[in-house]
């Protein structure tokens, strides 16, 4: 059920938890106006999830589908900057497949901590995380083989996650944005940070903006 309805002009409009309309976030600033009303997300992830996941191959597979959107649910931004060993679900062997550098969702949570979220069984979601992690040939997108969700050390990879964040047709420049921005911020905290190892002073340039109320 949505947790915020607003009637207006006859008509219900249900923002919030929507299938096709999933915010959950810690990272951008949403705002939301519909008509007088404005409804303001601050400081969260998001992730969109495309009505056309209804005609991929994992939404007959019902908790396939409640594992993988509970992991969306859960995930965060997160660049992977060198090639990432996948772990076995069951397992502490690396599959020998590796994630790929690039912007990823990233899940902090153990196996058990994503099916507890999902509300399924522990064998059927352990048994659901292992396919969601192998390649499939029925998958629409050939991208990573058709996996999609892989363990990593520290957690879960969602692989297409920045993929559904990008399908916000209107947001995919902002998401873009988003990502340079974070690259740029953490490249001048690292300047900043050898600079005070030698014993010199430096302010990041976002650091300096705000104080200055800009």
């Amino acid at each position: 059920m949505c947790a915020v309805c607003v009637r207006t002009r006859g008509l219900e409009v249900c923002f919030s938890f929507c299938l096709c309309c999933v915010t959950h976030s810690r990272h951008a600033k949403t705002s939301l106006a519909f008509s007088q009303r404005r409804v303001t997300v601050t400081n969260m992830p998001f992730v969109k999830l495309d009505c056309a996941m209804l005609n991929s191959s994992i939404w007959p597979e019902k908790t396939q589908r409640d594992i993988f959107i509970t992991a969306l649910l859960m995930a965060e931004p997160h660049e992977v900057k060198e090639p990432m060993p996948q772990i076995h679900v069951d397992q502490l062997k690396e599959t020998g497949w590796k994630v790929p550098p690039g912007w990823y969702g990233f899940v902090p949570a153990a196996s058990l901590g994503i099916i507890h979220r999902a509300m399924v069984g522990k064998e059927e979601g352990l048994k659901a995380l292992i396919e969601l992690g192998e390649p499939d040939q029925s998958s629409k997108s050939k991208l990573f083989e058709g996996r999609r969700l892989v363990r990593v050390d520290g957690g879960f990879i969602a692989l297409n996650y920045i993929e559904y964040r990008d399908r916000d047709y209107t947001g995919a420049e902002r998401s873009r944005r988003w990502r340079e921005r974070q690259k740029k911020k953490a490249a001048e905290e690292e300047a900043a940070a050898k600079k005070r190892a030698k014993g010199g002073t430096i302010r990041p340039e976002h650091v300096r903006n705000n104080g200055r109320g800009k």
